[in-house]
C-alpha cells in the first residue's frame, strides 16, 4: 500500500470532519426523539391531570414518572463516537487497500479520493431516501466539492481521471435513478437541467478523449459511461423538446 506524502493527512482531515457531521446528524437525531418523548409524555401529563381535577382520574403526578431519556446523554455521545470512528476508520482502510495500491497512480490525488470516497458513501446511503440536493446531505455535497477541487489539483490536465470522479460522486446521483434536480418539472424547460446536461457532457468527452493511466479508474469508466450516455441521451431530447415547445 503507497501513500502519497503528506497529503495523508489531508486525508485524515476530510475523514475526521466527516465523522464529526456524522456525529453531529446522529446525535441530532437522538435530541429530536428525546423532544418526541418528552413532548407525547407532556401532553398525555396535561390530560390525565384536567381529569384529575375533574374528579375523574388520580393525580397524574403520583402515577405517571418523568422520561428517562435526557437531551444531553454524554453516555451516548461518547458509544456513539466509538461506533462511527470504528466503521469510518474501516470504511477508509479499505478504500486505501483499493485505491493506494501497485497497480494505482497519482498518490498525492488518491489521498482526496480515499477519503472522498467515505464521504460519498454516506451521500449514497442517504440518496435511498432523499434527493441528492436534499439539505441534509448538501453539507456532505459541500465536502465532497472541497475535496474533488484539492484532489484534481494533482492529476495532469491531460489525465481523464478526474471525469471519473466527478462522474462517481456528482454526476450518478442523477444517472442512476433517472432524477432531475430540483426544481425541474416534465414539462417545463428549466437552465438547471441544461447545466447538469453540460456536466454530464463535459465528463463523457473528457472520460472518451483523454488517457486513464489509472487502470483502475479505466474500469470505473468503462462502467460509468454507458449509465451517463444513456441519461444525456434520455434527457437532452426531452429537453430539447421543452426548449421548441416554450421558443413556440
Amino acid at each position: 500500500m503507497h501513500i502519497g506524502g503528506f497529503h495523508v493527512f489531508a486525508g485524515l482531515f476530510f475523514l475526521v470532519c466527516c465523522m464529526a457531521l456524522t456525529l453531529i446528524y446522529v446525535y441530532g437525531f437522538y435530541v429530536v426523539v428525546v423532544a418526541i418523548i418528552k413532548g407525547s409524555l407532556q401532553i398525555r401529563f396535561h390530560k390525565a391531570r384536567m381529569k384529575w381535577i375533574a374528579g375523574d382520574g388520580p393525580n397524574p403526578s403520583e402515577i405517571m414518572s418523568p422520561p428517562l431519556m435526557e437531551f444531553w446523554n454524554k453516555r451516548f455521545l461518547i458509544r456513539t463516537s466509538r461506533i462511527i470512528v470504528l466503521l469510518l476508520a474501516v470504511v477508509y482502510v479499505q478504500q486505501r487497500t483499493i485505491w493506494m495500491g501497485s497497480d494505482n497512480t497519482y498518490y498525492k490525488a488518491k489521498e482526496y479520493f480515499v477519503a472522498g470516497q467515505v464521504v460519498y458513501a454516506h451521500r449514497k446511503a442517504m440518496e435511498f431516501f432523499f434527493h441528492p440536493e436534499n439539505f441534509l446531505i448538501r453539507p456532505y455535497t459541500a465536502m465532497q466539492n472541497l475535496i474533488f477541487t484539492c484532489g484534481t489539483r494533482y492529476l495532469p490536465e491531460t489525465d481523464g481521471e478526474r471525469y471519473v470522479w466527478e462522474n462517481k460522486w456528482f454526476l450518478y446521483s442523477y444517472t442512476r435513478k433517472i432524477i432531475r434536480p430540483y426544481g425541474v418539472g416534465d414539462n417545463k424547460f428549466e437552465p438547471a437541467m441544461v447545466k447538469l446536461l453540460d456536466r454530464c457532457w463535459e465528463s463523457m468527452e473528457g472520460m472518451a478523449t483523454l488517457s486513464i493511466k489509472d487502470s483502475q479508474m479505466r474500469r470505473e469508466y468503462y462502467l460509468g459511461y454507458v449509465g451517463l450516455s444513456s441519461y444525456y441521451t434520455e434527457v437532452e431530447q426531452s429537453n430539447f423538446n421543452k426548449a421548441i415547445l416554450t421558443a413556440c
